[in-house]
């Protein structure tokens, strides 16, 4: 039996282990239900699966992808720079992002293709939440201390993403002036899970983070 092989009846074991809990999960961690709360052991299986796979800069008619690959496919944490200026960072599989953040025009969307948080990006705020098909419709409220935005520091960084109450919290992009950005998940201003370090080198460090100290690599 292969390794790719074994990591995938891994894979689809620890998804029937921790189905049931998916739900309870998202409930108590995000009381507006957004988008699923993926768990941990998700997570590591999804680290586990990708890696030793290549980092690649792939350029197609509409953009340029960098991020990791597999057999061709773009697979793992990467970010697509679409001509027309919309960029969807997050983890892909199989050529498509199954869960990351989608920055277009005047709109942001932050979660995977059948559940995700819709923002306003001339308000910054919780226009409705898609799930199933439907689009869910919320007191304002509800959501008037959920925003989706870019907060600019005096050294020059910058973060782009969800906030509550004025603080990073949910997914986000932070900027540093030396060219590295992570795409990840705050709580309470503090870098708290899984996500990805990017370098002007075309390197992805990915991993769990606990504010700056990286816990898992």
């Amino acid at each position: 039996m292969t390794d790719m092989c074994i990591r995938r009846i891994t894979l689809l074991a620890c998804l029937l282990l921790m189905g049931g809990l998916t739900a309870l999960r998202a409930q108590s961690a995000d009381a507006l239900g957004r988008y699923d709360i993926i768990p941990d052991a998700f997570q590591e299986v999804f680290l586990d699966l990708i890696e030793g796979y290549d980092t690649r800069i792939i350029t197609t008619g509409q953009g340029q992808f960098l991020g990791h690959t597999c057999d061709g496919l773009l697979y793992g944490y990467g970010v697509y720079y679409a001509d027309d200026g919309s960029q969807w960072i997050g983890q892909y599989r199989k050529g498509e992002c199954i869960f990351g953040i989608l920055i277009s025009g005047t709109s942001a969307t932050v979660g995977s293709k059948t559940h995700y948080v819709y923002y306003d990006l001339t308000t910054s705020r919780i226009k409705f939440i898609r799930e199933s098909g439907n689009d869910r419709m919320l007191p304002e409220a509800e959501t008037e201390d959920y925003h989706f935005e870019s907060l600019n520091y005096s050294n020059g960084d910058r973060y782009i993403g969800e906030t509550y109450k004025g603080n990073k919290h949910g997914y986000g992009i932070y900027y540093w002036t030396n060219g590295n950005y992570w795409y990840g998940q705050y709580r309470n201003n503090m870098r708290y899970g899984y996500g990805a370090l990017f370098t002007p080198q075309g390197n992805i460090f990915v991993g769990q983070w606990l504010g700056d100290e990286l816990v898992r690599r």
